[in-house]
């Protein structure tokens, strides 16, 4: 990406994803095997799409105009006040509805339930360490896009290499047992670059460490926030599940954009440093919510006691790897 930015511009940047769009088509056309619900339209209910998509925009439009507009301006309270009032007929209209959007039902599942919550907090506090840390080097430290890709390549690195290694585990354990102390691991992350990292760049000494404790954390949550969320589910519903799940990681990281905007997009260059360490205090409450939520997961007995008494169905071909 940094390559691409330097070379090209920062619009280049999409391009990366094309090639990958055309070869995930192609493959999966020949390799998946299409599943389909027992009911239910093709078509979700475009009214409610609508009221979803216009609430996460206003809402996004609050949260980050409110440094220009100040939190108490009329646009600012009518954009959070109308994206909120949207989101309550968003819902009311998936309960009456034949074919809504979100499929509410799903929510009695307690596993269901506690890690969407969580995906959706993590995915808000991911969205502001990554994006954050990328201008937090560029912006503080003055690194090039180049060496800051670099510099941010290791974390990513750590969870290609142990996020397997966790999901294997997860598969004898559940994924409570992991998830709990995950949490934990991703907020310490936050917290030494919020009590560490300075004005003057010290990548040895602060970050490497930072970014390889995060990306421990990151291996620990990502795929088995995922699993997690669809292993109550009966199996002509995983592919609603892990929609929903998808969505709510969706949103979280368009919260995320728009709260470090907020926090941090209008700061003077004096003042980056104290409003990157705000944005890391937020990354580590978003670690510790995770950890709180995941608490409410089925514990380890309950996943092993699930596990002998389920069914065999063809989603059981995939291991926590696969996730």
């Amino acid at each position: 990406g940094g390559l691409f930015v330097e070379a090209w511009g920062w619009r280049s940047v999409f391009v990366i994803n094309v090639p990958i769009g055309i070869v995930t088509a192609i493959l999966g056309a020949r390799l998946l095997d299409e599943s389909r619900e027992a009911k239910g339209s093709r078509l979700p209910d475009l009214v409610g799409t609508a009221a979803v998509t216009i609430a996460v925009v206003l809402v996004a439009l609050g949260i980050v105009q409110s440094d220009e507009w100040g939190w108490r301006d009329l646009r600012t309270l009518g954009a959070l006040a109308g994206g909120l009032a949207l989101v309550g007929a968003f819902v009311a209209r998936c309960a009456t509805v034949p074919n809504p959007v979100l499929a509410l039902e799903l929510f009695s599942e307690r596993g269901f339930r506690w890690a969407n919550l969580a995906q959706l907090l993590y995915g808000t506090g991911f969205t502001i360490m990554f994006f954050g840390n990328v201008q937090f080097l560029g912006d503080v430290w003055g690194y090039s896009p180049v060496r800051t890709g670099l510099a941010m390549a290791p974390g990513p690195l750590v969870v290609f290499l142990l996020a397997p290694r966790f999901g294997k585990l997860a598969g004898r354990i559940g994924q409570r047992a992991i998830l709990i102390p995950g949490g934990l691991v991703y907020a310490a992350a936050a917290v030494m670059l919020l009590s560490r990292a300075g004005a003057a760049p010290d990548y040895l000494g602060v970050w490497l460490p930072a970014v390889l404790w995060s990306g421990v954390g990151v291996a620990m949550i990502v795929p088995l926030l995922t699993s997690a969320a669809v292993a109550g589910l009966p199996s002509d519903r995983f592919a609603t599940g892990s929609a929903v799940n998808a969505a709510l990681r969706n949103l979280g990281q368009t919260l995320g954009v728009a709260i470090f905007v907020a926090f941090v997009g209008g700061a003077a260059h004096a003042d980056l440093l104290a409003h990157h360490r705000l944005a890391w205090w937020l990354v580590a409450a978003a670690g510790l919510a995770v950890t709180a939520t995941s608490w409410w997961l089925p514990s380890s007995a309950e996943w092993l006691e699930r596990s002998r008494a389920a069914v065999p169905h063809p989603i059981a071909k995939l291991d926590y790897e696969g996730t």
